[in-house]
């Protein structure tokens, strides 16, 4: 049971990241970015092609870029999808031209240690606490500062005059940091490969449904939520028979259907009074 904590703690900091990214893109914009799970992949490329300060600079490169070409020209919800979903794909390209299409590992080693009876590396020990670090700066920041209180009123900043265009901006190149960290995740855990950005999108649209789409709480919930309920399911077995590996991604979208259909606010989201 033990492992089964660890493994899906390593997971859930992955799963976090990739959430919170997409939610500060929707509160900033009011619009979902298929390309957050590209950003993350990106990220991950940009340490392995120049460690962290390439990693940051990049990204804020890259969260910029987000912004200005794929979120603000559009207003509708659809055509930002698309867009972002284009960016995405360039993304790939351009990874694949440079970096080639081979898996990639940022070959970090760390030792491994038994503890309470499971075991975890010193850096998936170091990952949890980063993820569990950011996470509580983020949430600190949307309820006690002015930053989170533009967030939090939303079109209403706007009406009362309040300039917000620097505050999303600031935002989604916040949240291409975040994204860029995951991505170090991602290499440093597995490996890297150019084509696993839609992979990760798909999971942080999972995480923000299912802790509830807009709330940052949720996406920590709903991230160790979706951790756990993957690695127990690669321990059912009934007699002869134990769910395979590969089947584990799928158990997301199940969740993610389920809670479209019966909770659409979301697992962990507080039912909304009706007047």
């Amino acid at each position: 049971m033990t492992q089964i904590f660890f493994n899906a703690a390593i997971t859930a900091s992955i799963y976090i990241l990739c959430a919170l990214s997409l939610t500060l893109v929707v509160r900033a914009t009011g619009k979902f970015s298929f390309a957050i799970g590209y950003l993350v992949i990106s990220g991950g490329y940009l340490f392995l092609a120049g460690g962290f300060f390439a990693l940051l600079v990049g990204s804020i490169i890259l969260g910029a870029i987000h912004y200005f070409f794929t979120l603000k020209p559009f207003h509708s919800k659809l055509l930002p999808l698309i867009a972002t979903m284009a960016f995405g794909v360039f993304l790939e390209s351009i990874i694949s031209i440079y970096f080639g299409v081979d898996v990639k590992s940022l070959n970090v080693f760390s030792e491994s240690i038994n503890l309470f009876g499971g075991y975890i590396t010193y850096l998936q020990l170091v990952m949890i606490f980063v993820a569990l670090f950011i996470s509580t700066i983020v949430l600190y920041c949307f309820h006690f500062t002015k930053w989170g209180l533009i967030l939090r009123a939303g079109a209403l900043s706007q009406s009362l005059g309040v300039n917000t265009e620097k505050i999303s901006i600031l935002t989604v190149i916040i949240g291409s940091l975040i994204a860029g960290i995951a991505g170090y995740f991602v290499g440093v855990d597995t490996n890297l490969s150019p084509t696993m950005g839609g992979f990760y999108s798909l999971k942080a649209f999972a995480v923000s449904v299912i802790g509830g789409v807009g709330s940052l709480y949720g996406c920590v919930v709903g991230g160790l939520f979706l951790s756990f309920v993957e690695q127990l399911i690669l321990f059912i077995s009934i007699g002869d028979f134990s769910v395979p590996s590969s089947y584990k991604d799928a158990v997301s979208f199940v969740l993610l259907l389920l809670v479209l259909l019966f909770r659409p606010d979301g697992l962990f989201q507080r039912r909304k009074r009706l007047v």
